[in-house]
């Protein structure tokens, strides 16, 4: 595998995400490689095995193969990546050790562009996610796909299921309240 930085021109660097897939971002970024005629990077980020903690003065007796599962992942994300563009495609796929945000800023030096895929929260009360702390962070675009283009619509099953759990909830809430009640349309005749 070549870094990014062996390349005389930036690249194209596609954030894949060990959960979703990044299936859209990929696809995306492989568009926008050919476009601009730069090598398409697929990096993620990995951590190694930890210990586990024990509460006793000795450590557990654990092995780990701390290379085995670093081939292990690096070799998961190349046939990912090549289920997903298809083998015909040039891309170069890497692993690299560390958080998310320190991988994609560390690549970010020698990138044209980072692409990634929607966040999987899209409740934003709590601490700033990955693609919200990039974007300030990286040394050069990012493009982070909006939900409507990155996930599929739902089937009619889901929107179905959706519709009649706002039914019931809505029943829930209203049931044994009888001041919530529609306005009238007539004016009730107060003189009788």
């Amino acid at each position: 595998m070549t870094e990014p930085a062996q390349h005389g021109s930036k690249s194209v660097i596609v954030g894949v995400s060990p959960t979703s897939g990044s299936v859209t971002a990929l696809r995306w970024g492989a568009d926008e490689a050919r476009r601009r005629s730069v090598p398409l990077f697929a990096v993620s980020a990995w951590r190694g095995p930890r210990l586990p903690i024990t509460s006793g003065a000795r450590p557990p007796i654990v092995t780990s193969d701390r290379d085995g599962e670093y081939a292990a992942a690096e070799s998961e994300l190349t046939a990912h990546v090549v289920a997903v563009l298809g083998a015909e495609q040039e891309v170069s796929c890497r692993v690299i050790e560390g958080s998310a945000l320190k991988v994609l800023r560390k690549v970010s030096r020698q990138a044209a562009l980072i692409v990634l895929d929607a966040p999987q929260r899209t409740d934003f009360s709590q601490t700033p996610r990955l693609a919200q702390r990039l974007v300030y962070q990286a040394e050069c675009p990012v493009l982070v796909l909006p939900p409507a283009v990155s996930r599929p619509p739902d089937t009619a099953f889901v929107r179905g299921s959706k519709l009649l759990g706002r039914s019931v909830a809505k029943a829930v809430a209203d049931a044994g309240r009888p001041e919530l009640r529609f306005p009238r349309t007539e004016q009730p005749n107060l003189k009788d």
